[in-house]
This record gives structure tokens, C-alpha cells and sequence, in this order.
């Protein structure tokens, strides 16, 4: 993988091997996302859900981005994600945060100095847990409010476990798309993180419909192939 455009252009991205279960976005996938939201990348806050290697936050960055907080829940992506940070200079416009996106997200408001998101990426595994190791660990419930961040360069963040093999199918033994999208919306909403002119870009599966919180629309979808690119932003309160 490398970054496409930007200040970093043709920049190699290091990655995980493939026996992590991670599944990186395609390139063109990622060029066409970037086409979309190329005016409103230069001097944002944007906000990389499911990281993976940060090769979608890496590419806001080489674009313009002001900061980009990486959300992961893996320590391993994390990992990846701080060599990438410091191989591209980027380190003073990156924020690394461990946590679960399907949590509470209000508190990463803390990181930025509340300042909201201008734009949200999220990109789920499309299955079940037990297709990506690195998301399943063995993790006591803990309350978030009693968290607190690590000393280390990677925060760390109180998570709720991954509910038990959420993309199968009762009776089948086939997997079935994880449908998380609907449930990040609503905390990206419930967070207030999302700045009032800003978008949310989810990539998810074909199959998966996503429920949209009232306070939002879905102004745009595009589809790759099995992937599915779909944009949402505040109500106008005007309409």
C-alpha cells in the first residue's frame, strides 16, 4: 500500500501480515473516497474509526488534514499505525487512541480539546469476530468512566467487549455482514462529535442497510463491488 496523493505521494504504508485478518482498503476504493471529500480535508480534524494500518487517516494527513486521531482497538494495528505516523513526519498531527468504536465516543472530545470531528471514517470488519483475532481478546468489563488513558505514546481506553460471534447467523453456519454502522451513527451523534457542516463516510458490505439516527441524512452512496461507500451529515434544520 502506498499514499496516493498529497505531500506523501507514492509514500509506502507498512501493513500487517494477512494471517492478522485485517482487511486493508483498496486503493481505489480509497481514491475515490478522497475525490469525494478532497475540499474538505485541508485544515480538518478528521477521525479514522478501525484504523487498521491508518491508511486512510495517513492519506488525509499527506492531503492537509490539521490532526487525525486514530481509533483501534488491537495493540498490534497500533503498532503499526506509530511507525507509520513517524516514518511520514506526522507524529506532532497524530493522535493514537486504543478504544472500541462501538462504545461511548464523547470522550475523544478530551483528546482533541473539543474540538469536533470535521470528518468521520469508519470502516468495521464486515464479519464475524471470530474472522479477525486481533479483535478478539479476553477482556474483563470495565466501567469507562473508570478508565484511564496509559503514560504510553498509545492511549489506552476502557472497551466493551465485541458481543459473542455478532456476524453469524442463528442456524447458519455461513457468516453474515457484521450491521454495526447504524449503532456508530448514533454515537457519533449521542457524542456530539461531529461538527455542524461536517460528514461521516462509513465503508461497509453491499448487503448491510444502515440505520440512520434521526438527526442525520444519507446524502450520497457509491459501490464497489461488494463495498459500499455511504456519506451522511446533519439535518438541515432549514428544510
Amino acid at each position: 500500500m502506498r499514499i496516493i496523493a498529497g505531500k506523501l505521494k507514492g509514500r509506502r504504508i507498512l501493513s500487517l501480515s494477512k494471517k492478522s485478518g485485517l482487511r486493508p482498503m483498496m486503493a481505489r476504493i480509497r481514491q475515490s473516497l478522497f475525490d469525494i471529500v478532497r475540499t474538505k480535508v485541508p485544515g480538518s480534524y478528521f477521525l479514522d474509526l478501525f484504523s487498521g494500518t491508518g491508511s486512510v487517516g495517513l492519506e488525509a494527513l499527506s492531503r492537509g488534514a490539521q490532526k487525525v486521531l486514530f481509533l483501534d482497538l488491537s495493540p498490534q494495528c497500533l503498532k503499526v499505525i506509530e511507525k507509520n505516523v513517524d516514518r511520514a513526519g506526522f507524529r506532532e498531527k497524530s493522535l493514537l487512541v486504543r478504544g472500541d468504536a462501538r462504545s461511548s465516543l464523547k470522550w475523544l472530545l478530551h483528546r482533541t480539546e473539543r474540538v469536533p470531528f470535521d470528518l468521520i471514517f469508519l470502516g468495521p470488519p464486515y464479519w464475524e469476530a471470530s474472522k479477525y483475532p486481533h479483535l478478539r481478546q479476553n477482556r474483563k468489563e470495565v466501567n469507562p468512566s473508570e478508565a484511564r488513558p496509559s503514560p504510553n505514546s498509545v492511549s489506552s481506553r476502557a472497551a466493551i467487549p465485541w458481543s459473542h460471534s455478532p456476524g453469524v447467523t442463528p442456524g447458519s453456519h455461513r457468516p453474515a455482514p457484521l450491521k454495526v454502522v447504524g449503532e456508530i451513527l448514533q454515537q457519533i451523534v449521542l457524542g456530539e462529535i461531529l461538527a455542524p457542516e461536517g460528514w461521516v463516510v462509513a465503508q461497509h458490505h453491499r448487503k448491510e442497510v444502515p440505520l440512520v439516527p434521526e438527526s442525520l441524512e444519507m446524502f450520497r452512496q457509491t459501490k464497489y463491488g461488494d463495498n459500499m461507500l455511504s456519506f451522511f451529515k446533519y439535518k438541515d434544520k432549514r428544510a
